[in-house]
């Protein structure tokens, strides 16, 4: 079973430490605290897999803004 149906990574997220509001938030002063926190997280590529394969449009995921993943996915196409 890959990473992306068995979200057992989530276990491992540094995130789950947090209000998960700090990662939904417009403030930019919280989504670029959400994105440090993302970045020394052992499951960051799990999280921006994941958030790419469903499509997370909101919020941080996997150290990116929803404007990053979007331009990810019109990369990609």
């Amino acid at each position: 079973m890959s990473l992306m149906v068995n979200r057992s990574w989530l276990a491992w997220a540094e995130c789950s430490r947090y209000y998960t509001q700090l990662f939904f938030s417009i403030d930019e002063v919280n989504r670029q605290s959400a994105i440090h926190l993302c970045k020394r997280c052992v499951v960051q590529a799990n999280c921006l897999a994941y958030a790419m394969s469903h499509p997370e449009v909101l919020g941080v995921w996997g150290a990116t803004s929803p404007e990053e993943r979007e331009r990810m996915r019109q990369a990609a196409n």
